[in-house]
């Protein structure tokens, strides 16, 4: 074979005697030559080596096997490089003797295979011939017999792991099934459920609105009456002021040629009447109780319109109603009014101020926020509430000179926010843009 052409691919033969790699033989070979024998020697890569012998290379050098010829040999590859071993300079032997494999490197054997099993054939059965051993024809039988059955049953399990596929895969397809007409259903509930919701949101908007239209008709109407009544208290109020004129101005005639009457005036300086001189009256002057300035339930305010109405009534002149109002005050309302200066004594309108600011220390800042804080009550009615709502209002910001569109704003504000919210929720209500709008809304929504 020496004169044949040896390529990557060729194999040659060779019979190198040479020293083992004590690193891959087993102990008990420490100090025995390896001999190696006739046979085809392959490079590593040489595409003749098959899949079994990459195989058994493997397994000399402790690695697992894979399911392809390439990863194998690339592991190979990989062990013999961490053994400091080039690949491309390593070769395989395989025995024409026993088939046995040996991986080869030029400084000596890197790993032998173990015998073969081939060669061990003859002394098993030469072994066997020795004992003797013999298998009745029976026996035989039996062992072939058994041999069948267990091919049946195999056979069987083999039908019955078929019949389990097919029973799974048509679970699998009716679970599919199932699922899509679940979705199905699914799908179409939810746009029936859908529909109807939008159907009893048309109902309800429509109801919402006719409703609506019929209160905003009702409340224009009401507004419009309204209207009228007031027109006709203005009316009433004109006439009433024109008639009062007159009686003042028939107070001050005198008569004057031939049943004319002209009017007379004392132009002349009045002097600074006394609290008991007595005027012009009308008739018995209204009760006016004292004013002490120590019951919280009954302030300066509270009183004010009792002196009010007397002064009207006895037509008491500024000087008057000043000593009048120091004549009524009692406890620590005298007490605060002795500390007055001259100035604020000056005029009855600066003595109230001096006084309320004495006698109400901090009762604007209170007052203002229980105005903030007054709410409808459960069981309280419309105008009730108002009532007392204008009452705080008239307590945090009555002295304060409002106009009558911030007045109304502060009203409107507070009285929307403490409205009950089943009030608020009419339309009528909730859409009225003033005070005087929000009040009619909210009385005539109760009717």
């Amino acid at each position: 074979m020496s004169g044949d052409r040896v390529g990557e691919d060729s194999p040659r033969h060779s019979s190198v005697h040479t020293s083992p790699d004590t690193s891959t033989l087993s102990p008990e070979d420490d100090e025995m030559e390896v001999l190696l024998p006739q046979g085809a020697v392959y490079p590593l890569n040489s595409r003749r080596l098959v899949a079994d012998q990459l195989h058994r290379l493997a397994g000399m050098l402790d690695l697992p096997t894979s399911s392809t010829v390439a990863a194998t040999r690339q592991l190979i590859e990989g062990k013999l490089i961490e053994m400091d071993q080039e690949p491309k300079n390593v070769q395989v032997i395989v025995s024409d003797e026993d088939r046995r494999l040996f991986l080869v490197a030029a400084d000596g054997v890197i790993s032998a295979e173990a015998e073969h099993v081939s060669s061990k054939i003859p002394e098993i059965s030469h072994t066997l011939s020795n004992e003797m051993i013999d298998i009745s024809a029976h026996e035989l039988e039996s062992l072939r017999s058994a041999l069948r059955e267990a091919r049946l049953e195999i056979e069987q399990l083999r039908s019955d792991l078929v019949s389990r596929d097919e029973v799974l895969e048509k679970l699998r397809t009716e679970l599919a099934a199932a699922n899509a007409e679940l979705e199905k259903i699914t799908t179409a509930a939810s746009e029936t459920e859908i529909e109807t919701l939008r159907k009893d949101l048309k109902v309800q908007t429509a109801k919402a609105k006719k409703y609506w239209s019929q209160k905003c008709e009702q409340l224009l109407l009401h507004e419009a009456a309204i209207d009228e009544k007031d027109e006709s208290i203005t009316v009433k109020d004109a006439v009433i002021t024109s008639l009062r004129a007159e009686i003042e101005a028939l107070r001050g005639l005198s008569p004057h040629g031939a049943g004319v009457y002209v009017e007379h005036r004392d132009t002349r300086p009045k002097p600074v009447v006394e609290a008991t001189q007595q005027c012009s009256r009308r008739g018995k002057a209204p009760p006016v109780d004292p004013f002490h300035g120590n019951d919280p339930e009954v302030r300066l305010d509270d009183w004010l319109p009792t002196l009010e109405r007397a002064a009207v009534w006895n037509n008491w002149s500024e000087e008057e109603r000043l000593i009048q109002l120091a004549g009524h005050l009692r406890g620590r309302a005298s007490q605060e009014w002795n500390l007055l200066s001259a100035e604020e004594r000056s005029c009855f309108a600066n003595a109230v101020e001096a006084l309320r600011a004495r006698l109400d220390t901090g009762r604007q800042a209170l007052a203002a926020q229980d105005f903030r804080h007054t709410l409808q009550k459960d069981t309280e009615g419309v105008a009730t509430y108002i009532t007392r709502l204008e009452r705080a209002f008239q307590i945090a910001y009555g002295h304060e000179k409002l106009s009558v569109e911030a007045r109304d704003a502060f009203l409107y504000s507070q009285l929307q926010a403490g409205l009950n919210f089943a009030l608020m929720e009419s339309p009528a209500v909730s859409g009225s843009m003033s005070y005087k709008q929000l009040c009619t809304a909210a009385n005539f929504h109760l009717l």
